[in-house]
C-alpha cells in the first residue's frame, strides 16, 4: 500500500479484548510510560532495583520476540557494558544456549575529546557496545549475504603469478622485477603500501596472482605432475588444481578478495572478510542525530549498522521487526537497502507513544512523541529515496507504510446491567464501540481472519453500497446498516471481476432485518463458490 502526505494512516486495533489493560499494567509495573505517554518513573542506577526493572522490561518482550521469530529467524540485541551480563543470562533462558550464535563487537567510539583524559587517568575507556545473536531454531550459518571491509595491508600469501597461456607460473616479485628491473624489491606487503606503480600492477593483474592451498578430496593418481588444471569442476565449485608430488594443490586467486567494501567509505578495492569485530561505525556517530531529517538525541543507532545486520541476514520477502523502534532507523535501512538490491523486504516497527522531552530539539521541531517523530523520518527517506531511484532511472521501490495505535476491541463485550437487562439489551442492538470508524472495524477483522495487514484494502461504492475489497478480492467486508439480496449481486459481481483463489465475506449480524434475508445471502453466495464456513457476520 502506498500513501501520499500527509500520511494519514492511524488506525486502532487489538489481538484481544483485555490486551489493552494487560499493556497498561505491564507498564506501570516496569516504570515506563502511562496511555498518554508520560514518564511514569525514571529506573535510574541509584534504585534499589534498577536491574531488576530493566529485567522486568526486558523479558516478556523477548518471550514474545521469540514467538514472533520465524522457525529459522535471527534476533539482534544491542546492549552495552550495563546489562550485557544479564542480557546473555535471560536469553539462554528464553531461546535455549544452543541457540547463541554470537556477540558482535561494534567500534561506537572513538578514544578522542573526553575520552582521551579519561585514558590519561588510567581508565580503560569503552570504545564499543554488543550486539546479541540468536537464531530460534539454533542454526549458526546465518549469513545469506558476505560482509566485507577494507584491507589496507597486502596478504604476502598471494606471491604467485600465473602465466598468460596458464599452464605455468613464476613468483609475483620474479615477474614484476623483470618488468621493472630498476626498481628496488622489498617485501610484497611494503611495496604494496609503498610503491604505487606496484599497486597498480596487482591490481590489473588480480586474476593472475593466486596463493597455493591444500585441498583434499582429490586423488594424486588422475592429475599429472606438474600440470595445471584450470576450470576443474567438482564438488559444485570450480577449481584450478594442480599435482606437486606431494599433493594435490588448488590455486585461490587475489580477484576473489577483490570487491565493494562495506566499510564508512564503501570504496572499491582489496578486501576481507568481516567476522564478529564490527569497526569503525564511530564514524557514522557525527552525523547520526541527524540522519533522516530529523534530530533525536538519545539512543540512535547509524543507518549502517541497522542496514548490514539486515543485509547479512535476509533477502527476498523477509520481514524485519523492531521492538525498540525509536527514530525508525530500521525503517530506513530497510528501504535503502531494497533500492540498492532491488529486494522486497518488509518491516514492522513497534514504539510506545513516549512524549518528547519540551526541552528536546525534537518537541521544538513540532514532535509530541517518539511515534511521530518516527513517522516524519520514514516519510523522509521514503521521498529521498524515490528521488534518487528516478535519477538514476531505477525502478522506484515501494516506500508505502500504514501507522496502527493499539487500543481495546471496537467491538463491544458483553457486559450487562443485570438491574436493566432490557436496556442492556437496547445498547447492544449496535454492537461497535462508539467514535470508532468502519476503517478501525475492516483492520480488526483483518486481524482476527488472519489477513496480512499490509494487504491493499480498497474501499468501493457499488449500487448505493459500500464493499471493502482486502487483497483484491480475498476478503469482502461490508458493514452496512441494512444487507438483503442487493448487496449478494454487489459481491458475486466483484468477485467474479477479481477472481480470486479463495474468498470470505464478513456482515453485521445485526444488518440482516430477517433471518431469511440472511439464508437468502448465505445461499446466494454460496452459488457464486462460497463455503459456507467463510460466511461470517459480527
Amino acid at each position: 500500500m502506498k500513501f501520499n502526505p500527509p500520511y494519514n494512516t492511524g488506525h486502532d486495533f487489538v489481538y484481544k479484548d483485555d490486551f489493552k489493560d494487560n499493556i497498561e499494567n505491564y507498564k506501570q509495573v516496569t516504570g515506563q510510560v502511562d496511555a498518554e505517554g508520560r514518564a511514569l518513573s525514571a529506573n535510574t542506577e541509584s534504585g534499589g532495583r534498577y536491574h531488576t526493572n530493566w529485567l522486568n522490561m526486558m523479558y516478556p518482550r523477548l518471550r514474545l520476540a521469540r514467538n514472533l521469530l520465524a522457525d529459522d529467524g535471527v534476533i539482534f540485541i544491542s546492549i552495552d557494558d550495563n546489562e550485557y551480563a544479564n542480557l546473555r543470562r535471560i536469553c539462554d533462558m528464553i531461546f535455549g544456549e544452543n541457540c547463541f550464535v554470537a556477540t558482535l563487537h561494534v567500534e561506537l567510539s572513538a578514544t578522542q575529546g573526553m575520552k582521551v583524559k579519561a585514558a590519561q587517568n588510567g581508565n580503560i575507556v569503552k570504545n564499543a557496545e554488543y550486539i546479541l545473536v540468536y537464531t530460534r531454531d539454533g542454526h549458526k550459518n546465518i549469513g545469506v549475504n558476505l560482509l566485507y571491509d577494507y584491507r589496507p595491508e597486502y596478504d604476502s600469501h598471494y606471491s604467485y603469478f600465473l602465466s598468460k597461456d596458464k599452464k605455468s607460473f613464476q613468483l609475483l616479485r620474479s615477474v614484476y622485477h623483470e618488468l621493472y628491473p630498476n626498481v628496488k624489491l622489498k617485501d610484497i606487503v611494503s611495496m604494496y603500501r609503498e610503491v604505487p606503480n606496484f599497486k597498480n600492477f596487482v591490481d590489473e593483474h588480480r586474476d593472475r596472482i593466486f596463493r597455493i592451498d591444500k585441498t583434499t578430496g582429490f586423488s594424486m593418481e588422475k592429475f599429472e605432475r606438474g600440470v595445471i588444471y584450470n576450470d576443474y569442476f567438482a564438488k559444485g565449485k570450480k577449481y584450478t588444481l594442480y599435482n606437486d608430488g606431494h599433493g594435490i594443490q588448488q590455486f585461490l586467486f587475489l580477484g576473489a578478495s577483490f570487491g565493494k567494501c562495506d566499510d564508512f567509505a564503501g570504496g572499491f578495492g582489496l578486501r576481507k572478510i568481516r567476522g564478529d569485530w564490527w569497526k569503525e561505525f564511530y564514524k557514522d556517530m557525527g552525523n547520526v542525530s541527524k540522519e533522516g531529517n530529523v534530530v533525536f538525541e538519545n539512543g540512535k543507532k547509524p543507518v549502517r549498522l541497522i542496514k548490514q545486520l539486515i543485509k547479512l541476514c535476509t533477502n527476498s520477502d523477509d520481514i524485519i521487526m523492531d521492538f525498540f523502534s525509536g527514530s525508525a532507523t530500521t525503517a530506513q535501512a530497510v528501504m535503502d537497502l531494497n533500492k540498492d538490491d532491488g529486494e522486497k523486504r518488509k518491516f514492522l516497527l513497534v514504539q510506545l507513544p513516549e512524549l518528547c522531552n519540551s526541552t528536546s530539539s525534537a518537541f521544538k521541531a513540532g514532535f509530541n512523541n517518539i511515534c511521530e517523530l518516527g513517522e516524519s523520518r520514514i516519510c523522509n527517506a521514503g521521498v529521498r529515496i524515490e528521488k534518487e531511484a528516478e535519477e538514476k532511472n531505477q525502478e522506484v521501490p515501494d516506500t508505502g507504510f500504514k501507522v496502527f495505535r493499539l487500543d481495546s476491541s471496537n467491538i463491544k463485550r458483553w457486559n450487562p446491567d443485570k438491574k436493566d437487562l432490557a436496556q442492556s439489551l437496547w445498547d447492544y442492538v449496535d454492537n461497535f464501540v462508539e467514535g470508532r470508524t468502519e476503517e478501525d472495524v475492516v483492520y480488526e477483522i483483518m486481524l482476527k481472519t488472519g489477513i496480512d495487514l499490509s494487504c491493499p484494502v480498497e474501499k468501493l461504492e457499488r449500487d448505493g453500497h459500500t464493499v471493502y475489497s482486502i487483497g483484491m478480492g480475498a476478503l469482502f467486508i461490508c458493514l452496512d446498516d441494512h444487507v438483503n439480496e442487493d448487496v449478494a449481486k454487489v459481491l458475486t459481481a466483484l468477485h467474479q471481476e477479481l477472481s480470486p483463489e479463495t474468498w470470505k465475506v464478513v456482515f453485521r449480524d445485526n444488518a440482516f432485518d430477517r433471518d431469511a434475508d440472511k439464508t437468502n445471502v448465505r445461499e446466494m453466495l454460496k452459488c457464486e463458490g462460497l463455503d459456507p464456513v467463510d460466511f461470517l457476520t459480527i
